[in-house]
C-alpha cells in the first residue's frame, strides 16, 4: 500500500490566508483607481520655427 506524505496544514493555510489577502488588496486597488488626466498637446508657430534648429543625434550602425 503506498503512504501519503502529511500535509504541511500551516503552510497551506499561510499560503490561502495570504493569496486571499492579495485578492482583497487587488480589488481595493481596483476600485479606488483614478485615471490620469488626459493632456492636450498643442503645436505652436514657434516651435515649428525651432525644430528645424534643434540638433539631432544619431548613432552610427557601422
Amino acid at each position: 500500500m503506498i503512504g501519503f506524505k502529511r500535509i504541511p496544514k500551516r503552510l497551506v493555510l499561510i499560503t490561502f490566508v495570504s493569496s486571499v489577502v492579495l485578492i482583497l488588496l487587488l480589488y481595493a486597488d481596483v476600485k479606488t483607481y483614478q485615471s490620469l488626466p488626459i493632456e492636450e498637446i498643442e503645436i505652436s508657430e514657434e516651435l515649428i520655427t525651432q525644430l528645424p534648429e534643434t540638433p539631432l543625434y544619431r548613432t552610427s550602425s557601422s
